[in-house]
């Protein structure tokens, strides 16, 4: 017999080091031998939040990146030694990436990469460009901030001019100062920098590229097209500026996301960009969610009697990869084993409880909105003729005039992939459905709410 299961470690944590610690863990380091291994010089992957990006992109860092010290030398070039490699080697949990099978991988591009990490959450509304700018700006800062190494150094290479630079950034006062017209050119710098201190490619990967032009989808004061053009655009600007300038200096980039976003300037912009999209074929889709398996293998260690476990199952399940094999949200798994011991009160809505969707009532305004949940708590529905891809900013453009005006000139398709690219909706084999119980609970109640208050009022 094992630990009693109430004795079991979860954690909800984003970084992969803590999650590694931890009994909830399910190894997805295989995604590194995807990414790496593809030679696809720019990967934008996404998936519903809470399905395990910011877990994979630390893990990603963690593998890849130079341990430097203080000065920016690296603390040592025998693998064995690298405390990242410790981390990855020494795991409870055998990693997949570190199998005797992938040992010339391991020894090629362990701990070999100067990193670059962006993350663009929002902290506060998105009214205007200025907003998203200053969020920009502040993502620049911080990865300026990880290598401070750059100016402080005994034996930084760069110029007083360059080191003047780096210092300004990172300075809590002066980088508020930067210009906007300077501010996409931050990460060019940077990834020059780097480059001419290391003398060796850089490897970026950026967080939460949408949150920008997702935030402004509920805040936007009076938004036309070329509002959400010029605000989706000006965080992709500064990486497709780098790209454009500097594209020899990178090794690659991989950005993650929940929605994926199309238009002219983004295209453009990005230019060979590879799009992962979530419930899609495609080289990452065993990496996001847990399958069937790693959820039998999480209830087997945590043991999880079979009755519950039949019920957690039913409610936790129902989204699918590009395979059509079933994948189970992860959030709700990890705090329901948080909770096992509260036996079949374990059994909550957990995945609503972690975010939502802003203004959802002005969604049901639209008629095709109550409509088409009212259908799907009843049975799937079929939709042959739906085709699962990016959304374009013309798209977003008529979504954000129903949640944030009410307006009522939104297409079901968009409504439905918009739903869909979130996580409340899932679609395969032609048919439409909601995904599990704990979101058809969730609907019923807000459905309840909205015919309450439309009988009333």
């Amino acid at each position: 017999m094992g630990d009693h299961p109430t004795e079991r470690k979860c954690t909800l944590s984003p970084d992969f080091e803590n999650v590694l610690n931890c009994d909830n863990f399910v190894d997805k380091s295989g995604l590194i031998l995807a990414i790496v291994k593809s030679d696809i010089p720019v990967i934008l992957c996404t998936a519903p939040r809470r399905f395990g990006k910011t877990v994979n992109l630390t893990m990603l860092q963690r593998f890849l990146e130079l341990e430097v010290d203080e000065n920016g030398i690296e603390i040592t070039t025998v693998l064995e030694e690298k405390v990242n490699y410790k981390l990855f080697n020494s795991a409870r949990f055998k990693l997949k990436v570190m199998d005797q099978r992938n040992k010339n991988f391991v020894t090629t591009h362990f701990g070999q990469y100067p990193i670059i990490t962006l993350n663009f959450q929002c902290s506060g509304p998105i009214r205007n460009q200025s907003d998203a700018v200053n969020v920009c700006r502040r993502a620049i800062r911080e990865a300026f901030q990880q290598h401070e190494y750059l100016y402080q150094s005994t034996v930084s290479p760069l110029k007083d001019d360059e080191k003047d630079v780096c210092r300004q950034w990172c300075s809590a006062r002066a980088y508020k100062e930067i210009p906007e017209e300077d501010v996409q050119a931050g990460l060019v710098d940077l990834v020059v920098y780097l480059n001419k201190f290391h003398k060796k490619k850089v490897f970026l990967l950026v967080d939460e590229y949408d949150s920008i032009v997702s935030n402004a989808l509920y805040n936007l004061v009076d938004a036309k097209l070329n509002d959400l053009t010029e605000v989706a655009s000006f965080a992709i600007g500064a990486i497709g500026d780098a790209l454009k300038r500097v594209s020899k200096l990178f090794q690659g980039v991989f950005m993650t996301g929940i929605l994926d976003i199309a238009g002219i300037t983004i295209s453009s912009v990005l230019g060979n960009l590879k799009r992962l999209q979530f419930g899609t074929p495609n080289l990452c889709q065993d990496y996001y969610g847990f399958s069937e398996d790693e959820v039998d293998m999480l209830f087997d260690r945590f043991e999880v009697e079979e009755g519950l476990r039949t019920k957690a199952k039913a409610k936790y399940n129902g989204y699918y990869n590009g395979d059509k094999q079933r994948l189970y949200n992860p959030q709700s798994v990890v705090r329901f084993l948080k909770n096992l011991q509260l036996g079949e009160y374990a059994l909550q809505n957990y995945w609503q409880q972690s975010g939502y969707i802003h203004k959802m009532y002005n969604l049901f305004n639209q008629d095709v909105v109550p409509n088409l949940l009212t259908s799907l708590l009843q049975s799937a529905i079929d939709m042959p003729d739906l085709e699962l891809g990016p959304l374009e900013l013309s798209e977003l453009q008529s979504l954000y005039g129903i949640l944030v005006h009410s307006n009522l000139d939104c297409k079901k398709d968009i409504i439905v992939r918009f739903f869909i690219s979130l996580g409340y909706l899932t679609y395969t084999d032609s048919k439409l459905q909601i995904p599990n119980g704990e979101l058809i609970q969730e609907f019923t109640k807000k459905l309840q709410t909205y015919f309450f208050i439309e009988i009333w009022y």
